[in-house]
């Protein structure tokens, strides 16, 4: 998981790379709990990775 959070943000948010996460960490093997850490965790890291940017300053 914390190579996972090192990644760059291209691959880390990725299919790919989300695949390669969840077979190598045993405890996202179960649908429910890698359903839970892309609704938690994921989250969290796409939030501090990709802020998204205030209306109007683009």
């Amino acid at each position: 998981m914390a190579e996972w959070k090192e990644l760059p943000i291209e691959i880390k948010f990725e299919e790919d790379g989300l695949r390669r996460l969840r077979e190598g960490t045993p405890e996202l093997q179960d649908d429910a709990a890698f359903q839970k850490f892309r609704e938690t965790t994921l989250k969290e890291e796409l939030k501090k990775d990709a802020p998204l940017k205030p209306a109007g300053s683009y």
